[in-house]
């Protein structure tokens, strides 16, 4: 979910947080331009925060797992906003992960499956940007 605050008409903040496996939550700056005309371009900067975790691919069960990963945002899109005061976008973007090796490993072969050093010698993060998508409807107050 997003909630976005329009400072001007070119210039805006949002909030947001969501739930997949794990709460997160994000604050983003956007720039609109040309912000007088109905469907116009714009392009957002942020930050996000949340539990996250990575699977490697060839192994069995063994999951890094990072108790706050941090997210920087950048993504761009296309908002259309109507007179009535309903609004839709579309968006792409990126999210690179700026703390990769803050991660911990839950680790199958460790004894009790509890979190900790990675046995197995891993050093790199298995996902360190992520792409993303969305669609947008919303109403003006």
């Amino acid at each position: 979910m997003r909630v976005g605050y329009s400072i001007r008409c070119e210039l805006g903040i949002e909030l947001g947080a969501g739930i997949a496996n794990w709460p997160t939550g994000h604050v983003l700056g956007i720039v609109r331009w040309p912000a007088a005309v109905a469907l116009a371009p714009y392009l957002g900067l942020g930050a996000a925060a949340g539990e996250y975790w990575s699977y490697h691919p060839g192994a069995d069960r063994f999951t890094q797992v990072y108790p706050i990963a941090w997210w920087a945002l950048a993504e761009a899109g296309l908002d259309v906003r109507f007179q009535s005061g309903f609004a839709l976008r579309a968006y792409v973007g990126v999210a690179p992960l700026l703390n990769s090796m803050a991660f911990q490993c839950d680790d199958p072969s460790e004894s009790g499956d509890q979190l900790g050093p990675c046995s197995r010698g891993e050093t790199d993060p298995y996902i360190s940007i992520l792409p993303y998508f969305g669609i947008g409807l919303g109403y003006a107050f």
